[in-house]
Formats: C-alpha cells, structure tokens, sequence
C-alpha cells in the first residue's frame, strides 16, 4: 500500500510542476454574480443539496480539500445531500418528509448551499424542431412555463424551510447546459435548455436579495469561459466530460465550479508570505505564518517556518482548468521573497530536500512555492488530497443509496414518510423479487439499501477519513536554506 501511494504522489507532483513550467495563466476572472457568502467557520455543519452534480461530490470534495489545507483549525462537518435526478420538487414536493426531515435537516445544518435546476426545467421538453408531435406541440410553451413555475415554488419553501430550521442558505446558480459544443454526432441537443437554466439562475439572484442568502455564480462564469474558448475550438466545453453528455461537468468542469464557490465566498490567495533580508537574516515581513531562526552569510541563507496553512494540491486531471481561472493567482499563493542575495543561482532547499533554483532576481520579487511539488509541504497537502477522494467515493457510494430510497419517498406518496416506512416497502419488494424465477436483477440493490451494517461502516470510514485529513493537515515547521547553485548548503 505504501508503495502504491508513493507512487500515486509521484505522478501527482510530476503532474503539477509541468503544468507550472508549460501553463499560460488567464486574465482575472469576473466578479460574482450575487451577495457574498461569509466562508465557513469552525464548528458549522455544511449540508450540499443538489442533484446528481452534488450527487457525485466532486466540486465540493475540491471545496473540501481547499478548507482543510487552507484552514487545518477549523473543525467543520460536511454532508453530501446531492440526490441524482432530483428537483426542488423533489425535495418539497412528495417527498419531503423524507428526502428534507430526514435526509437534510436531521444533520441539522448551520449551513446548506443549493444548487439545483438542472432537471427542474424538464430538458426533454427542449428536444430539436420536429421532436414532438404536432398535437403536442401548442402546449410544449405552456409545459415549461410550469416547470420553471413549479421549481420556483419549490426553491422558496426549501429557502425558507432552511432558514427556519436555522441554516444560513447560499445559492448556487446552476452550472450549465452544453448546447453549443459542436461534437461528431451532435444530435439529441435540448435546444433552449441552457436559456432555461438561466432564467433558475435570474431568480436565484432575485431571492437572494429577498432571503438574504449568499450566492455564488456557476452559471455565468461557465458561459463566459465557452464563449471564449469554442471560439478557437468549437468541439471544446467547459464541462470538460469526457462523455460529453452536455450536463455533468469532468474533473475540470468541477474545478472551475469549485474556484467560482471559493472566489464568491471570500477566500484570499495567501497561502503564507515570507520574506527575508538575505544580507543579514532580518524578517521583513510575513503573513500567515511565524519565521524563527534566521541567518544570513554569503553563502548561505536560512531559517525556520512554520506556517499556518498548506498549498492546495492541484489534481492532475484537472489541471487543464488552471488555463481557464485563475486559480493560481487569486486562490494559491505561497511566496518565498528573499532580498539582497548576490547576483546568480540559488538552490533551495527545506528540511534537506532539494526544491529548485531560483535567480536572485526573482527571489528578490517573490517566487510562488504553492505549485512546486517537491515541497515537503505540497506533498504533506497531495497525501491529504488522495484521502479526500477515498471519502468522497464513499459519500458518493451513500448517496446512491439515498436515492433508491428517496424513489421510494415518492413512489408511496406519504408526507410522513420515514426511513423504517421505507425499509419496510424495501424488504416487501425484495420478497417478491426472490420469488420470481429467475429472481429480479434489481434485487442486489435494494439488499445494498437494506444492509445497514454496510452503509454505516461506510458512513463511519468517510468520518475516519475527514478526521484523519485534519489531523494530518497540522501545521509543521520547516527549515529552508539558500546556497548558490553548485553548493551543498551545509
């Protein structure tokens, strides 16, 4: 096993410094669209509620990660609560005594974002010209005017739902509908379906001033960044699905999500700041973290930090949306900045480890530590990161579970519905299955839903890691030493 993490953290560090070496950075991205969210503090309890975007975990798994290694002080519990296929209505509507009593607000939430719509505006009433019969066809309009309607009426209890149970409520605007992505079968394209998810995103902004609610801009930003980029390569998307089914984003498409939710909810880039007078070892300055220990000779520069936070580790697969945000710039910074060195090539090294050379030049103006992996503290951050895709499989693997169930809510259409109701249909219909010859296929699932020692062992390993991740997020000093190229530093 360890062996095979030190080779997962080789190719996640070698992933990143060529990315480093060969990335163009994009211009500052555009201000969110809606009312800032105040970021999350110790002792909040995070609900995300969602559909099968939130359902899979991704982007708020990368939300996860960048709480935990920018903030390892901050203990804050987070509830996956996406359900694949889901609406407002969902929630609300037949099976709330379910999917909201006890599939949100029994984690009792200070805090629940929301991003839905996707499947709200029922995409399969946007289907190509000629799609529908024509005696369909006059009331097509007047379907999805009730869509929206119905999913409007749905968002409000749900807002207002939360906030009674006490949850400060930040709005997602939706993440997008690829329409325009030319692809080589570029059939079955619900045309109009982005426009709908944009008019969800309108009215999330308009209840965010009337509920006083944070929002955070998916949609717009993902917009901005297709225009631009299918301008050069019409077979490009933001989604970055290597599917291409135009709704669930990729590794990148998560990324760009997660930097949008960071950048709406206030998150700074400053990793640490360090800087040092090599002429006689002076700290000039710092921030977010303490230097101890200084000395300064001709040959040699060093001293001990101890910073408060790690570099957020960047995962390979999504490496290609740092070409798309900024994320470098305005969310990772970690910056080296020693002055007054003699002209040439310095070799960097902290706690022993080689790191780099770096000209005297730009040492003096402040390199930036935060995409080097061979730091000991981005490999510390890298660990921490192939654990947090441990536990999001995990919660993602839960929520596959909780979907069943909810199917369930609402096949019976009780508002009382609760979890031994369900159990209880569960075990009469996997009573009949066993009775067919052959017996149902669907029979495995619904023993997975039934098995509660399973899921809670699950539950119990995703929690082992998340306080696992913390605990190995603690900060640790370092001593960084400076010799001209060439020198051994000792």
């Amino acid at each position: 096993m360890k062996i095979i993490k030190s080779f997962l953290l080789l190719l996640l560090l070698g992933s990143v410094a060529a990315h480093a070496a060969t990335g163009t950075q994009p211009p500052a991205s555009q201000a969110g669209a809606g009312s800032a969210a105040p970021p999350f503090k110790s002792g909040d309890t995070v609900c995300w509620v969602g559909d099968s975007i939130t359902h899979g975990g991704s982007y708020h798994a990368l939300i996860q990660l960048f709480y935990v290694t920018r903030f390892p002080d901050r203990d804050i519990t987070y509830y996956n609560c996406g359900v694949g296929g889901d609406r407002a209505s969902g929630i609300m509507g037949k099976a709330a005594g379910f999917r909201f009593k006890y599939d949100i607000l029994s984690h009792k939430p200070t805090v629940a974002t929301i991003m839905l719509g996707m499947n709200d505006i029922n995409r399969p009433l946007y289907k190509p010209e000629g799609g529908f019969d024509a005696k369909r066809m006059p009331r097509i309009n007047e379907e999805k005017a009730t869509s929206i309607t119905t999913y409007e009426t749905h968002m409000k209890l749900l807002i207002e739902g939360l906030q009674a149970a006490g949850s400060r409520v930040i709005l997602i605007q939706p993440s997008i509908y690829d329409e325009t992505q030319v692809l080589p079968a570029n059939a079955n394209i619900s045309v109009g379906a982005n426009a709908a998810l944009g008019i969800c995103a309108a009215k999330m902004k308009e209840w965010s001033a009337r509920y006083n609610t944070g929002l955070v801009d998916f949609y717009s930003r993902m917009n901005a960044i297709n225009a631009a980029q299918q301008k050069k390569d019409p077979a490009f998307s933001v989604l970055g699905n290597p599917k291409n089914d135009r709704i669930h984003p990729g590794p990148g498409g998560n990324f760009v999500m997660a930097y949008a939710f960071l950048k709406d909810t206030g998150m700074t880039p400053w990793v640490a700041t360090m800087r040092v007078d090599g002429n006689n070892g002076a700290v000039l300055g710092s921030n977010n973290c303490a230097i101890s220990k200084t000395s300064a000779s001709p040959g040699k520069v060093a001293f001990e930090c101890l910073e408060n936070s790690l570099p957020f580790p960047i995962p390979p697969d999504a490496a290609m949306a740092l070409d798309l945000v900024p994320f470098i710039q305005e969310l990772n910074q970690e910056i080296l900045a020693v002055s007054n060195l003699a002209a040439g090539r310095w070799s960097l090294t902290i706690d022993g480890q080689a790191c780099g050379e770096y000209g005297s030049q730009e040492l003096a103006t402040g390199v930036n530590l935060a995409t080097n992996g061979k730091t000991p503290q981005y490999q510390q951050a890298a660990a921490i990161m192939l654990d947090n895709e441990k536990r999001m499989g995990l919660a993602s693997m839960e929520r596959s579970n909780v979907r069943l169930e909810c199917g369930y809510a609402i096949k019976l259409n009780e508002s009382t519905m609760d979890p031994p109701m369900i159990r209880a249909a569960v075990q009469k219909d996997m009573e009949e299955m066993a009775a067919k010859v052959p017996p149902d296929a669907h029979i495995a699932d619904l023993k997975r839903i039934l098995d509660t020692t399973a899921r809670q062992a699950a539950l119990a390993k995703e929690h082992e890691l998340a306080v696992a991740m913390r605990s190995a997020a603690k900060p640790r000093p370092h001593t960084y030493v400076l010799t001209p190229a060439g020198a051994t530093g000792k």
